[in-house]
């Protein structure tokens, strides 16, 4: 909420900016709506938008590595820059086989969380370890949905990640919008 009260500190101006974040959390939901409407597309575009952000940070760090070159161990740098261009051009190619990777990678990284989650409410005692153990077993839950449905996980699960990401950060977006101008009004 620190943007939010900087902001509303510039005054007048701050008026058209929570208008503007309003606007955006609307397109936020719409696309994300979108999103869960058209996952499979959602998916590719995903795995597309991957790539092409692999590529421009692998020439933004061969860059980087060049500008190092005087100082010396630029070399680990340039492989590394290479290396997320070709992982980048890779997902081009073929993205409905890479989200399938991505997807089996997602699924691994939210069953550990949801293991690690369980374990944390169960050994230590501190507030909310119920929600925190809960959230755990939804987790696993969710990673065996993924893991129950692959290789076909790998054609919706990250589509509907996104879009529910989308729907999510959109209302936050609007709330936080609408919060503003409340809080400008009210001082006025």
């Amino acid at each position: 909420m620190d943007y939010i009260q900087t902001l509303h500190a510039q005054g007048q101006k701050a008026h058209t900016h929570f208008g503007w974040l309003l606007y955006l959390g609307l397109f936020n939901i719409v696309l994300g709506f979108l999103a869960l409407a058209f996952v499979n597309l959602a998916t590719i575009l995903t795995m597309l938008y991957l790539g092409w952000l692999f590529i421009l940070t692998g020439v933004a760090t061969i860059v980087f590595a060049y500008r190092l070159q005087p100082l010396g161990g630029h070399w680990s740098q340039t492989i590394l820059g290479i290396l997320a261009i070709v992982c980048g051009v890779v997902m081009l190619i073929n993205p409905a086989n890479d989200a399938m990777i991505v997807t089996l990678l997602a699924g691994v990284f939210i069953f550990t969380s949801g293991v690690v989650s369980i374990i944390a409410s169960l050994s230590s005692q501190f507030p909310h370890r119920l929600t925190i153990a809960f959230s755990g077993l939804l987790y696993l839950i969710c990673a065996y949905i993924i893991y129950v449905q692959w290789p076909f996980s790998g054609t919706w699960v990250l589509g509907t990640f996104i879009g529910v990401y989308l729907i999510i950060h959109g209302f936050t977006q609007v709330q936080i919008g609408v919060t503003g101008k409340r809080l400008f009004y009210r001082q006025k």
